[in-house]
């Protein structure tokens, strides 16, 4: 029975234990060549004819992704698919003069109800009171500025909840948009793409959710409290015996 209240003991020691985060890529671009395509390296595949090449990106730091006004598009499969949370946070810079729709983004594939590829992620984007900005896909949720400098981005699935959810910085701290509702099915995939002349990507980070340790550990003390109460019957049903 000591055996057994030590045992009771770990367990609820370990169900204090947070959530652990699993890193799928974490993508700065700088082993690669300068010149070199990105398709073919770290897992990168190209979704253009035009092939997206490394090259420097003095907005962001040392070499990334960056576009000289070719459509250029890559995505990268992250290892497969994820039926879990899986967030993809990243730094952009945008020059202004050039914004309209969808030029430049960079988010998360899923696969939709239908069979096809479903992108979300942050857009360059101009609304229709003419303002330019960036829009989260999906959840139609706009955000005015983010142009001429440095900004970072993250984009969030929640299989499990079926939510999406976003957060921007601009230089003065993260500020979360709102939560929405989405039919994702699961992610298999990031992506950066581009058709504007001037547009730099880098410090790409992607990671799911790994099983808690406190899931298992309330398995096991759901089983390991069966275990004691059985024992304490069969203890009990012995001393009923023996006293007879």
């Amino acid at each position: 029975m000591r055996k057994l209240r030590a045992a009771l003991c770990a367990l609820v020691w370990a169900c204090a234990v947070g959530a652990q985060a699993k890193v799928l890529l974490e993508e700065t671009f700088e082993s690669y060549a300068l010149g070199s395509p990105i398709a073919g390296q770290g897992g990168w595949v190209t979704l253009s004819i035009d092939l997206a090449i490394v090259s420097p990106v003095p907005a962001l730091s040392g070499q990334g992704f960056a576009s000289a006004g070719a459509q250029v598009e890559v995505m990268n499969e992250i290892g497969g698919q994820f039926d879990n949370k899986v967030s993809m946070q990243f730094d952009v810079f945008f020059p202004s003069g050039t914004s309209g729709r969808n030029l430049a983004s960079a988010g998360l594939f899923s696969t939709s109800p239908a069979g096809g590829m479903s992108p979300v992620g942050w857009h360059a984007y101009r609304n229709a009171a003419g303002e330019d900005g960036w829009w989260l896909s999906s959840g139609n949720h706009f955000v005015a500025g983010g142009y001429d400098k440095p900004v970072s981005f993250r984009v969030t699935f929640d299989h499990p909840l079926q939510q999406v959810s976003g957060a921007y910085n601009f230089g003065n701290g993260w500020v979360n948009m709102p939560i929405y509702q989405t039919q994702m099915e699961n992610v298999w995939g990031v992506y950066v793409s581009s058709r504007v002349d001037g547009f730099q990507a880098d410090n790409i980070l992607v990671t799911t959710t790994v099983p808690e340790p406190n899931t298992y550990a309330l398995m096991l003390l759901g089983l390991l409290a069966l275990a004691a109460r059985h024992q304490n019957r069969s203890r009990s049903c012995e001393n009923h015996w023996s006293s007879t």
